[in-house]
């Protein structure tokens, strides 16, 4: 008996690292591929009901695919704007910090002479120039991933374009390569798959809103340098599982200390903690976080 689920369990364990091994060898395409599975779950509600006000599907795709434009756009812009608008505030506040660590450096319980200070200064400018080529290099191969991040992202643009024109006929061509006996099977673990998806998309964008308004509202009322900027990272952060929401956070938190002193980033991690308290019970108590009714993919004639 030990010995027929060792063997089954080996057997598990290659077919696995098979498949991982796979996955990396392709990650220009299953990056891609996931992504616009993840962004086709998020506009699945307001897509499904473009499709039951009876609108044309190609308008629903249209629109659904403009609309995420015109929201990611104008986050950017938003950022883009306040870093204009506050960048001398910013840059005279960071040379007060700068000097304020040096002041702290030379007369705290540290001691360091200005001399040491200038000289560590002194080796780190010859460090990068040592390393010049070194840096150059990195440059390019950012340049490289640079290229593969607009790659992979026209194609994500362009899976998610398929998904919601013809996703069934695209999932019914799918299931047909599995032998005839497994198809039902599979298509029922797909579409719970699909609900299951649906379900995480929904939760994590209540998440991630309720997470760049908190944080967001508390560093501007706070005083805290680049609100907007915190809260478009707060909510973009908080669909990274895990270490999202608390690397963001952290950010907030950081960004108070060096601008606003120990008090002001005291207050605010206390926002950053409150708000993340306030989303986890929201989303225990949301319907959102309940099994899905959406099991399928309208079809094409919808």
């Amino acid at each position: 008996m030990t010995a027929s689920f060792a063997w089954r369990f080996i057997v598990i364990a290659a077919a696995a690292a098979i498949l991982v091994w796979i996955v990396m060898q392709l990650s220009l395409l299953v990056i891609p591929l996931l992504l616009a599975i993840l962004l086709t779950a998020l506009l699945w509600p307001i897509f499904e009901l473009m499709l039951r006000a009876h609108f044309p599907r190609w308008l629903a795709v249209v629109l659904a695919i403009l609309g995420t434009i015109a929201i990611v756009t104008g986050l950017l812009w938003l950022v883009g704007w306040q870093i204009a608008v506050e960048w001398p505030s910013v840059r005279e506040r960071s040379i007060e910090a700068y000097e304020d660590f040096r002041t702290f450096l030379i007369e705290g319980p540290l001691h360091i002479s200005p001399e040491q200070i200038s000289a560590f200064l002194d080796e780190m400018v010859a460090l990068i120039q040592e390393q010049s080529q070194l840096l150059w290099t990195g440059a390019l191969a950012i340049g490289s991933t640079a290229g593969q991040i607009a790659t992979g992202a026209l194609l994500a643009l362009f899976i998610l374009i398929c998904l919601l024109a013809d996703g069934a006929g695209i999932w019914r061509w799918t299931v047909k390569l599995f032998p005839r006996a497994a198809r039902p099977a599979v298509h029922t673990a797909a579409l719970n798959g699909w609900a299951t998806v649906i379900n995480y998309a929904r939760t994590q964008l209540l998440v991630a809103t309720i997470d760049a308004i908190g944080i967001g509202l508390g560093a501007f009322l706070l005083g805290v340098p680049l609100a907007i900027p915190i809260a478009v990272l707060v909510f973009l952060g908080s669909f990274i599982p895990f270490v999202g929401a608390v690397v963001t956070g952290a950010l907030a938190v950081f960004l108070a200390l060096v601008y606003n002193g120990p008090w002001i980033a005291f207050w605010m991690l206390v926002v950053v903690l409150g708000v993340q308290q306030l989303e986890g019970r929201s989303c225990s108590r949301s319907s959102w976080a309940r099994p899905s009714r959406c099991t399928r993919w309208p079809s094409s004639s919808s």
